[in-house]
C-alpha cells in the first residue's frame, strides 16, 4: 500500500514538472513574440510591395492604352 502511494506521488511529481515546463515555454515564447513580433514587419513589407506592384501595373495598363497596345 505504502509502495503504491509512493509511486503514485512520483508520478504526479512528474506530471506536474512536465506540464510546468510546458508552461514556462509556451510563457518564453509568448515574451519573445511579443518583444519581436516575427510578422508584422514581413506583412507590412509585403503589402507595401504589393501596392508598388498595382500602381506599377496599373501606369503599365495607361501607357498601352496611350501608345494603342505598343510599350515602345
Amino acid at each position: 500500500m505504502v509502495q503504491n502511494i509512493t509511486n503514485a506521488s512520483g508520478e504526479y511529481r512528474h506530471i506536474i514538472q512536465r506540464k510546468k515546463q510546458e508552461k514556462d515555454q509556451v510563457s518564453k515564447e509568448l515574451t519573445i513574440n511579443t518583444q519581436n513580433p516575427p510578422s508584422k514587419r514581413t506583412a507590412m513589407d509585403m503589402i507595401s510591395h504589393l501596392a508598388k506592384r498595382q500602381r506599377q501595373d496599373h501606369v503599365e495598363k495607361l501607357d498601352s492604352v496611350q501608345t494603342g497596345g505598343n510599350k515602345e
